[in-house]
């Protein structure tokens, strides 16, 4: 169950300054706070209600000059703001108020229960909280027109700048499973909950996104009426997409991963880790700003015959698009920025419930990292060890990672039958290119079935998807190059 309330104001002035100047101005204002029984990726029972804020403005004003009657001229300025106070827990609990000693939440004040997963139900706050955000637009836009005889010609150009600052704590409180296949259990998760005996456990500093990214975007166009039945239009667009960047810690934590490679910026990391300012990474963690993405496009509107009855129109147009800041938010959890554990299951074989950094007897433990003390931008001498084992929640972009792209294209025809009726038959289609993925890149040879010395070997296989069900092109590690996507 969702409860809230919204609050809006709104408002538009349009003045005409003079007989060729025209300005408008407008304005919103919105602040819509809710509350929902269940929390974000966490219980499916009542009783740890979560709260969302959210606080919104945009601002747009817009300025057209006529020069003549066939020219014309607009230029516009746009900030949207959103304020988003996302997955906060209505009464914020310290699990060790609970019994749970050994959790000690990297933000005790925004924390809650641990998520506990059993095959019957799922207990506990969220995984993936909280996470407030502010997220800022900027956008400025010209477009000018021109009509010339039978031909009406457009330019323009827009430019955005996105930044988003998002605090983020993954497994604030804890994340038990319950899955009837830890060392100790009966075969059975719920019979193991009600035992106390987790199969599995996982829990994380959290860290910080402080996405930038610039777009640029100009077009040239020209609409000709060659004939007074058929008219044609075609220009093309230039896109400019800069990849999202996360600003935090000065932008290290874009690192990348380049097999055998020892960092420089920090020498202690494990080889093949490297980070802005090594050789070869630059502050988008080795991705480029692509500086080729023309975007042509043309249509066509035909009426053929001398009675009017037919319309036949079409067009095809290759579009480019940015990618989501999903992108950066995935490198929260990498090292050194943040820390992730999976309690002493991994040295222990098996996790205590009410301590998970003690196995399940009590007889095996490894220390708490908890709270994790960020290192002072500059550290050089980092024992990566405490990150092991090391690519747990590593993420980087392929260094080829450009922007997603898709062709549209479209024909219909129509007849007119009578004075009250029209057949249509059309076609519309797409087809998407560089579109994104995720890709399991296995950085520490942990998966089955993956020879790590053979990926590290061979950079082909590196930089591509993927291919466990067709593993020939990469027989050692399973993975195929496949150059279109």
């Amino acid at each position: 169950t969702t409860t809230g309330h919204d609050h809006q104001l709104l408002g538009r002035i349009d003045y005409k300054l003079t007989n060729n100047d025209a300005f408008w101005f407008y304005g919103l204002w919105e602040t819509h706070p809710s509350q929902d029984t269940l929390p974000f990726t966490g219980t499916n029972l009542p009783g740890l209600p979560e709260q969302a804020l959210r606080h919104q403005h945009q601002y747009s004003a817009s300025w057209t000059h006529t020069f003549s009657p066939t020219t014309l001229n607009e230029f516009r300025l746009g900030y949207t703001r959103f304020n988003f106070a996302a997955v906060s827990p209505v009464n914020p609990i310290n699990p060790t108020t609970y019994g749970f000693t050994g959790i000690i939440p990297q933000n005790a004040g925004s924390a809650s229960l641990p998520v506990i997963t059993t095959p019957l139900m799922t207990l506990g706050f969220s995984s993936n909280g909280p996470q407030p955000r502010i997220q800022n637009v900027y956008q400025l836009t010209d477009n000018f027109s021109k009509v010339w005889g039978r031909h009406t010609i457009k330019a323009g150009i827009t430019v955005d700048r996105p930044s988003i600052g998002n605090p983020f704590y993954n497994n604030l409180g804890g994340d038990f499973g319950f899955n009837g296949s830890g060392t100790y259990s009966t075969g059975n998760g719920a019979v193991d909950f009600l035992l106390g005996y987790p199969d599995t456990y996982a829990q994380g500093s959290g860290s910080v996104v402080d996405a930038k990214a610039h777009e640029i975007y100009a077009y040239v166009q020209d609409q000709w009426q060659v004939r007074p039945n058929l008219t044609i239009t075609y220009g093309t667009g230039y896109d400019i997409e800069t990849p999202w960047l996360n600003n935090y810690d000065h932008g290290l934590i874009m690192a990348a991963f380049r097999p055998g490679q020892q960092s420089t910026v920090y020498p202690t990391a494990p080889a093949g880790f490297v980070y802005p300012g090594d050789q070869g990474i630059n502050k988008y963690g080795g991705m480029s700003v692509k500086y080729d993405l023309f975007a042509p496009r043309f249509g066509f509107a035909w009426s053929p015959g001398a009675n009017k009855n037919w319309s036949v129109h079409g067009g095809i147009g290759l579009y480019f698009n940015r990618s989501e800041e999903e992108l950066v938010l995935q490198t929260l959890t990498n090292a050194p920025f943040a820390i992730s554990s999976a309690g002493a299951g991994p040295a222990c074989g098996s996790v205590g419930f009410a301590n998970p950094f003690t196995d399940a007897t009590g007889t095996c433990s490894i220390t708490n990292p908890f709270p994790f003390t960020p290192f002072p931008v500059g550290a050089k001498n980092i024992d990566f060890s405490q990150f092991a084992p090391i690519g747990f929640g590593f993420n980087t972009e392929d260094p080829r990672f450009t922007a997603p792209r898709s062709t549209n294209f479209n024909l219909t025809i129509e007849r007119q039958l009578d004075k009250a009726t029209i057949l249509s038959v059309g076609y519309v289609g797409n087809r998407g290119r560089h579109e994104e993925g995720a890709i399991d890149l296995n950085l520490a040879g942990q998966a089955p079935g993956i020879n790590p010395v053979g990926f590290a070997a061979n950079p082909k296989c590196f930089r591509s998807y993927l291919r466990l069900s067709n593993p020939a092109d990469c027989p050692q590690t399973g993975y195929n190059e496949d150059p279109t996507t």
